[in-house]
């Protein structure tokens, strides 16, 4: 019995210490449950929350360059294709972030947590944080070889003297030749040819800076074998601070990871014109470096660092800024790969003849846009876009009092424009073309002297042959010098010319009149075969504006290939009413491509048109595309 009550107290104990033991372990796993939940919806708000900034633009807009800011947003916005590009930062709005007050921060983001956020390179075995840029050179054989690599490196990233490469353990000794510079003082690399010894490796890394280093270029004098070598992407180390707090208490936490990109800030100055222009660019989403008159001289030290200078309206009047922007560096700057863009002008912005553009004064009245090539307009590639009203292209209250005009189109690759339709002036450079004084200007010569030529009193030259059996050619050619390059609307040429013909029926006739240019070659412009028979005046009228484009002398010839038969023949060619009109519209938008770079002048000053969508159109087509590089977002919040 005893036994008995002894197994069953054991029992009652074993059973009561399970039931204990289960108490505490359950009570010891809600615990963490509950823990887990809250880290769940921490995580939860911190994800929403990372949306919002990886995948908006923000609101407003342009918060980055307001002082307004409702909801944060980071993503990058194309503006050609208008959408925000999937898993790319704005790197203006990522700057800006640093400068936003914590606690607004957090309410723009939906957070009541506290938090941090950072930008760390996505980038593997960095050498020398020293160094900001790499490329990766991957050489296709394992041989020990001498290779040599053509490389392009954007504005101010790489500094001549600051060019390394490595191995995957020790630096290479290289040679740089060929180099082009993207400035005057040939700092900053734009193009080169770097040889080195491989060594038998293949992957090596070219690195370089925008600031001056030690040179590390010498001379090898190699003997170069024939290998390819393939060029990675340009990659990026640079650490971004950390935004927010620091979790000093280790409390329980949420971590978000994002691998991203993040594109390259583009660098413009704006030289003073118009607050309401200057507002309507940052309103736009641009970040700017503002000059005005008291430090106009910076800008002109730095200018190879900008993508794109804009100079605004009534800026060039203004006899400081003026002064400095006739300085050789300006043309310098667009000539190696920049983009001047210029909003009004007039005959008092003496500096841009550097650029073969003058001031032209005009009377002004409201005109209607002709489009001469959308290839200036990049976005939104639409003129109504640009000039808003109900026709969308009439300038409704547009008095343009002076608009750009070219005067040394030599200097120029390429010429655009959007000009008005209003002629500003046409007249003849052939001289006394209608014969009624003289024809003093006029030459004469043929082929056989059977054939002649001379002036008639009624007011016209001829080309006469009255002989058997002759077949030859008269010809009449006049010299004229083209000095204005102005760009030209129409070049017209007209002349009437009448055949008279006795005793050759069945005789060929060919007439042709061609145009020899400055450069010595000749160009068709217009050819007729006719019979032997009187035909009565005819009038031709050609443009040839496509064949005087350069400065220099110019021959236009009247040419007669006539023939006749047997007997008592005569073949008689007459011309007259000869003329070249060269008429020329004022244009309001002159855009042009100057070696490397791009300048666009526009008598449309914003400010006073208010034809908003003219700057975001100018400086859509003048900013290069820029580089974007891989980071990876953490955020945390506790």
């Amino acid at each position: 019995m005893a036994g008995k009550n002894i197994d069953f107290i054991v029992g009652v104990s074993l059973f009561m210490i399970a039931i204990i033991f289960t108490i505490m372990i359950s009570l010891n796993y809600l615990s963490p449950s509950r823990s887990e939940v809250k880290t769940s919806e921490l995580k939860g708000e911190l994800f929403k929350a990372c949306e919002l900034l990886t995948k908006s633009r923000g609101k407003p807009v342009n918060w980055h360059t307001t002082s307004n800011l409702e909801k944060l947003g980071l993503a990058f916005y194309d503006k050609n294709k208008k959408e925000v590009i999937e898993g790319v930062l704005d790197e203006n709005k990522v700057n800006k972030l640093y400068s936003i007050e914590y606690t607004k921060a957090k309410e723009a983001l939906g957070l009541k947590r506290d938090m941090n956020i950072r930008f760390v390179p996505k980038v593997e075995d960095w050498w020398n944080s020293s160094f900001k840029y790499r490329k990766a050179l991957l050489v296709n054989s394992s041989l020990n070889l001498n290779v040599s690599v053509n490389l392009s490196f954007p504005r101010a990233h790489a500094h001549i003297t600051s060019v390394r490469i490595r191995s995957s353990s020790s630096s290479i000794s290289f040679e740089i030749k060929n180099p082009e510079y993207w400035d005057s003082n040939k700092s900053w690399l734009k193009y080169c040819t770097i040889e080195f010894k491989t060594n038998g490796e293949r992957l090596f890394y070219v690195y370089y800076d925008n600031s001056t280093l030690s040179p590390a270029n010498t001379t090898l004098n190699l003997v170069l074998s024939n290998v390819s070598v393939e060029i990675g992407e340009e990659e990026r180390f640079y650490n971004f601070p950390t935004y927010g707090k620091t979790n000093i208490a280790n409390k329980e936490n949420a971590v978000v990871h994002r691998i991203l990109n993040i594109r390259e800030a583009p660098r413009i100055a704006y030289v003073n014109g118009s607050e309401y222009e200057f507002n309507l660019t940052e309103n736009l989403g641009y970040s700017l470096d503002y000059y005005s008159q008291t430090n106009i001289s910076d800008l002109i030290d730095r200018i190879f660092f900008y993508d794109v200078v804009v100079v605004g309206s009534e800026a060039g009047e203004n006899s400081v800024i003026n002064a400095n922007l006739s300085n050789t560096m300006v043309f310098d700057y667009v000539y190696l790969g920049g983009c001047l863009a210029v909003f009004g002008q007039g005959s008092n912005y003496t500096w841009l003849s550097n650029f073969g553009i003058q001031g032209w004064d005009i009377s002004g009245e409201n005109q209607t846009v002709a489009n001469f090539s959308l290839r200036i307009i990049r976005s939104p590639n639409n003129l109504a876009q640009v000039y808003l009203s109900n026709d969308s292209i009439y300038l409704s209250g547009a008095l343009y009092t002076s608009v750009p005009k070219v005067i040394n189109r030599s200097l120029y690759n390429r010429i655009d424009k959007i000009t008005i339709n209003r002629t500003e002036f046409n007249e003849s450079l052939i001289k006394n073309g209608y014969f009624d004084t003289n024809a003093n200007y006029w030459s004469f010569s043929s082929t056989d002297p059977n054939i002649s030529g001379g002036w008639e009193a009624s007011g016209n030259i001829y080309v006469d042959v009255s002989s058997p059996d002759i077949t030859g050619m008269g010809e009449w050619n006049q010299s004229f010098t083209y000095s204005n390059t102005t760009l030209l609307n129409k070049a017209n040429l007209s002349f009437c010319y009448n055949v008279s013909a006795w005793n050759s029926s069945g005789a060929s006739n060919i007439l042709r009149v061609s145009l020899r240019l400055p450069n010595g070659k000749s160009e068709e412009v217009w050819s007729e075969s006719l019979t032997g028979l009187t035909q009565g005046w005819v009038c031709i009228s050609r443009d040839i504006s496509s064949l005087v484009y350069e400065t220099g002398e110019y021959n236009l010839r009247l040419i007669a290939e006539l023939s006749t038969g047997a007997g008592t023949p005569e073949v008689k060619i007459q011309w007259d009413n000869i003329s070249l009109n060269l008429s020329y519209n004022p244009a309001i938008w002159i855009s042009g491509e100057i070696g490397d770079g791009k300048i666009t002048i526009t008598g449309d000053e914003p400010s006073s048109t208010k034809h908003d969508r003219l700057i975001e159109n100018v400086l859509e087509w003048c900013l290069p595309e820029k580089n974007k590089y891989v980071y990876e977002m953490v955020a945390e919040a506790w």
